[in-house]
């Protein structure tokens, strides 16, 4: 089973992002999956996230409301890589793919999803993609 989440994270004057809807959607579906589950559902989260947030916001709300049942979830950060004035070019048309996980693992439900996209296929750790979305944003940015 797959969830993909896609919500905003707004910039404020300073630069920082605003994960409020990231943890609202986080905690939203850990409450619907429930400890009673009996089959892992696949989170994957699209939306830019500032380095960390996986770690250190999500990954957090996920065990405490699933009393420790991580197992009951895969987080996967698989960031887009739109750009404003071709945004549904890229879409149909990716650079590339870059898949964040806990240990950098292949997702095999992404595997499935992204099969007939040719293009490169990046696996690295959570934290390596999130920087990776903010670093091709600021290089669009110039």
């Amino acid at each position: 089973t797959l969830a993909i989440v896609c919500v905003g994270t707004p910039s404020a004057p300073d630069g920082s992002h605003n994960m409020s809807f990231v943890a609202e959607v986080s905690h939203q579906i850990a409450d619907l999956i429930g400890p009673t589950r009996t089959t892992t559902l696949t989170v994957v989260f699209r939306s830019t996230m500032r380095p960390g947030t996986i770690e250190d916001l999500v990954l957090p709300i996920f065990e405490s409301t699933l009393n420790g049942r991580i197992d009951l979830i895969e987080v996967v950060y698989n960031p887009e890589f739109l750009r404003e004035s071709v945004a549904i070019e890229d879409f149909f048309n990716p650079p590339k793919i870059v898949i964040g996980t806990r240990d950098g693992e292949r997702c095999t439900v992404l595997d499935e999803l992204n099969a007939n996209i040719a293009v490169p296929v990046f696996y690295t750790t959570y934290r390596t993609a999130e920087m990776t979305k903010f670093v091709d944003n600021s290089f669009h940015a110039v």
